[in-house]
């Protein structure tokens, strides 16, 4: 899964002219899901009972 994800972020960033991507994390996502975000870059904020995960192209390439 991690080499998917990090193809369709690698299309995002490269197509889209996109700087960052964000990710809302329920509380209901499994443990997996937020290891895979890790795995790939992603960087956690958590703001009251959300938790996002954020990815700037800078921080990916």
């Amino acid at each position: 899964m991690t080499e998917a994800q990090d193809a369709a972020i690698r299309w995002l960033f490269n197509n889209c002219n996109i700087e960052q991507i964000t990710a809302l994390v329920g509380s209901i996502t499994p443990i997996a899901s937020r290891k895979l975000c890790e795995r790939s870059g992603f960087h956690k904020q958590v703001e009251g009972n959300e938790e996002w995960w954020i990815l700037d192209k800078r921080d990916f390439e």
